[in-house]
């Protein structure tokens, strides 16, 4: 019994000893907002029709990426970027003039 005993303690050891080099398990977790990165939604010209799925997608990233988008005014930054045609020209004058509209986001919408 007593060679069994050791031979099961010179296993544990080892173990115990492999275990030690290990990393520490959080170091293994990876977030996945930081591996998942999604495609930017498609620019938003004005389309009534396309509104609704521009803004889903914009969620999307807001919701995968709160390192990135944990204000208000970098969320409106990241809309405004993908506007193009009629949003865009709507948008232009409150970016030229620094508009606090645009520092504020309706939370309803996204």
């Amino acid at each position: 019994l007593r060679p069994v005993v050791q031979k099961h303690a010179e296993l544990l050891k080892e173990i115990v000893d492999k275990l030690a080099t290990l990393p520490p398990a959080h170091a293994a977790m990876v977030s996945p907002s930081s591996t998942l990165r999604l495609v930017n939604p498609e620019k938003y010209g004005g389309d009534e029709g396309a509104l609704r799925p521009f803004l889903n997608q914009c969620r999307l990233q807001f919701n995968t990426r709160p390192d990135l988008f944990h204000t208000d005014t970098m969320k409106v930054a990241f809309i405004c970027s993908l506007l193009r045609d009629q949003a865009a020209k709507w948008v232009s004058p409150l970016l030229e003039k620094d508009s606090p509209i645009l520092s504020e986001i309706d939370r309803k919408s996204v």
